[in-house]
């Protein structure tokens, strides 16, 4: 019987000097409070073969993030499209946050970033994933636009047949709409259309026709989006 406590003793002290040991690869010297959502960031990933940038920004620029205990940690940041990533040097520390659900809001360059985690749609909860999303406008209701980098084989076609491709690999950028009723909603996609605006307001339905209508707003414009989502707010 001993023996056999001895032996658990072993295996718990091996697995506490992991667990510390896994912990210590991920807070660096005088971090503070930003270890709780942020890690030392890993080695820089070369694109050297590939053309374009992976980044929405390509430099980092000078920001904030907040949290939902409204803690501010301001610093340098950079948005890795490709990865998915907030990159963040604080206190000539390069970091990434690898804990968003902890984030409330990431602000620079004039833009408001926020992590939610996403389900099919308003009606279907069932989770799919969870993102980083551009918030396009104020109040409640939030129109969100998740950004997306791919990179593709830009394919050697004949300038006779139409092309012109090198054969080098190049990065493809995309966007997508979602939205979330709340802040503590998950976001869902948003579709483009009269019909999916009033489905998801049908006790303001005759309000928002009038408006879409009186104000000639253009569905397919980013501008006339926001401007309808904050009449929507204000309802």
């Amino acid at each position: 019987m001993k023996k056999i406590y001895f032996l658990i003793h072993i295996i718990l002290v091996l697995f506490s000097e992991l667990i510390n040991a896994q912990t210590s690869m991920y807070v660096s010297t005088g971090m503070g409070g930003v270890s709780s959502f942020a890690t030392t960031s890993a080695a820089k990933q070369e694109f050297k073969d590939i053309k374009g940038s992976p980044y929405y920004n390509k430099d980092f620029m000078f920001g904030y993030v907040e949290m939902y205990d409204s803690i501010k940690f301001s610093g340098l940041f950079r948005y890795n499209l490709y990865n998915q990533e907030m990159e963040f040097i604080f206190r000539n520390d390069t970091l990434i946050i690898d804990n968003p659900i902890k984030v409330k809001q990431i602000c620079y360059a004039a833009k408001k970033f926020s992590y939610s985690v996403i389900v099919q749609n308003a009606f279907r909860k069932n989770l799919i994933y969870g993102g980083y999303f551009e918030v396009l406008n104020q109040g409640k209701i939030q129109l969100l636009v998740k950004y997306e980098m791919d990179f593709r084989l830009n394919r050697y076609v004949a300038y006779y047949g139409g092309g012109g491709g090198d054969g080098s690999y190049r990065f493809i950028p995309s966007e997508s709409y979602f939205m979330r009723l709340n802040i503590d909603e998950p976001a869902f996609k948003f579709k483009k259309s009269k019909r999916f605006i009033l489905k998801m307001f049908p006790k303001n339905r005759t309000e928002i026709s009038a408006f879409i209508r009186t104000d000639h707003i253009d569905i397919n414009k980013r501008a006339d989006l926001i401007k309808l989502f904050e009449y929507i707010n204000s309802l």
